[in-house]
């Protein structure tokens, strides 16, 4: 293949009335606020109570049909006030606009590119900022994928956090969460891309049109996506293969091709600088890179390390999970041009982690020209079932070591279906999750706004 041409979009996409996004700005420092150990999350009072007083499975989004015909008008959804760390958290679904018979509600699952998915913000004819958000439902039962599948996009205005046309996404062939995605260009917003049969179609989310396919793909098991200019795409075939499509203006298409080693790729993304292919390979316990240039895997973390799934991509380098660990080293660094190493050795040791039994990570918070130590991602500790909620913990960790608290979930654990799976907006926002709170039946989209400056 020949080199992928990049053209690099702001670092910071800031438009209309949005400041630029300032995680450390959130209310709770773990090592000032005290009484939290994040890396040890069955430590951890629950506050049950406190949880169960906020009622909210009773909480409203307030859907407003159709799009505004002015600025401002419409409703709010509602929100509650996180007990441990003071945080607004908004709930975007509810049983009565987004149920269905049984409790069918969004189903929600994995990281970057996948069941919970967010445009960069758009303006509105009023000036009005909007993210659209993609979800994936499922008639729910507690693990997998049912027969019946849908796929809905809806339009969050920033200004006051009221939901918008929700709609069906129009061009979806049922075969999964994973098989959609936003541009990663920040001047189209609205674009998006679907796997619908064997191709790859446009969108235009704007006004729910398809623009027609862009490639017929060799096969469709998800996990579509995507580079930073929309002409790189990865998907999967069977059961861990991933192939890579590159349409460059200036080399024109290439060849779609089954990168190596074949087989045993749990999940691949795109690095926001083009050149490379991350691989998620936890079947042998190794990340590595695929680079686009030389075709072939250009590094591999050590063997002795297990790393899990569900890794965060943060522009041109990862971070990984050591399932066998011990923090600070739970946590590793991983660039396309050498071998992992934790983090702590990067940035000076004191990294305390927010794993706890287990990890998921997301990245996909847009954050190229900012500073390495200023670049973050979401953390989510997997605990399990303490017989009643999980003490699951939704923090964001910056490479320099600073960290924050946003919430505990107080998901109702049933499965691995049932966990939160946090994803970041690529304009870096919105963080946004599903939970079972308080033991319902259901999976509720929640989210946070992040602070700004």
């Amino acid at each position: 293949m020949g080199r992928v041409n990049i053209i690099r979009p702001p670092a910071i996409i800031a438009p209309a009335g949005l400041g630029i996004p300032a995680p450390e700005n959130f209310l709770y420092d773990p090592e000032v606020d005290g009484g939290y150990d994040p890396a040890m999350q069955n430590t951890l009072p629950m506050l049950d109570t406190a949880y169960d007083a906020l009622d909210v499975p009773d909480l409203r989004s307030n859907l407003n049909s159709g799009s505004p015909t002015s600025s401002g008008g419409g409703t709010p959804v509602d929100f509650y006030e996180e007990p441990r760390t003071e945080e607004i958290i908004w709930k975007l679904t509810d049983e009565v606009t987004d149920g269905g018979a049984g409790g069918v509600g969004p189903h929600f699952g994995y990281a970057t590119g996948a069941f919970i998915n967010m445009s960069y913000p758009w303006v509105d004819a009023f000036g009005e900022d909007f993210i659209t958000i993609y979800t994936f439902n499922d008639q729910f039962d507690g693990g997998g994928h049912s027969d019946t599948e849908f796929a809905y996009l809806r339009d969050l205005r920033l200004s006051d956090m009221s939901v918008w046309n929700k709609r069906e996404l129009p061009v979806f062939s049922g075969t999964g969460g994973t098989s959609f995605t936003f541009s990663k260009n920040p001047a189209t917003p609205q674009i998006a891309f679907v796997l619908s049969g064997n191709a790859i179609v446009k969108i235009n989310t704007a006004t729910d049109t398809s623009l027609g396919s862009i490639h017929n793909t060799a096969g469709n098991d998800g996990w579509l996506t995507n580079s930073i200019n929309d002409d790189v795409f990865g998907y999967l075939i069977g059961s861990g293969n991933p192939r890579v499509w590159v349409q460059n203006a200036v080399f024109g298409q290439l060849a779609d091709t089954l990168l190596t080693p074949s087989g045993i790729v749990n999940e691949h993304r795109i690095l926001q600088t083009g050149q490379f292919v991350f691989l998620d390979r936890p079947a042998d316990g190794v990340m590595a890179y695929y680079d686009l240039l030389t075709e072939v895997t250009s590094a591999e973390t050590p063997v002795d390390v297990h790393f899990v799934a569900h890794s965060a991509t943060l522009d041109d380098f990862a971070v990984g999970y050591d399932a066998f660990g011990t923090d600070p080293s739970d946590y590793w660094y991983f660039s396309p041009n050498g071998a992992g190493v934790p983090i702590s050795t990067v940035v000076g040791g004191g990294l305390v982690g927010m794993a706890g039994m287990g990890a998921h990570m997301d990245g996909g918070f847009s954050q190229i020209g900012r500073a390495f130590g200023d670049k973050w991602f979401v953390s989510y500790g997997i605990d399990g079932d303490r017989g009643g909620y999980a003490a699951d913990a939704v923090g964001v960790i910056a490479m320099d070591g600073r960290k924050r608290l946003i919430c505990q979930s107080y998901t109702s654990f049933t499965t691995y279906w049932s966990h939160i799976f946090p994803g970041w907006s690529p304009s870096g926002h919105i963080i946004a999750w599903g939970s079972r709170m308080n033991d319902t039946s259901r999976m509720d989209l929640f989210c946070v706004k992040v602070p700004t400056v």
